[in-house]
């Protein structure tokens, strides 16, 4: 069993790095990026007991 006390997430110079080195031929959309460093969540910080779902 894995236990996760935190995730931390790409912030948007990250992401925007990442999106430069894609070559893409078959897809117009990024998403799920730019969602949550939009909104600056850069982390999740996990209980004792957390369920994600979704």
């Amino acid at each position: 069993m894995v236990y996760l006390r935190s995730f931390t997430f790409p912030n948007a110079d990250q992401e925007f790095s990442f999106f430069m080195g894609i070559k893409r031929t078959c897809y117009d959309s990024y998403y799920p990026f730019q969602i949550l460093s939009r909104h600056e969540l850069d982390r999740l910080d996990f209980d004792t007991v957390t369920i994600l779902y979704g």
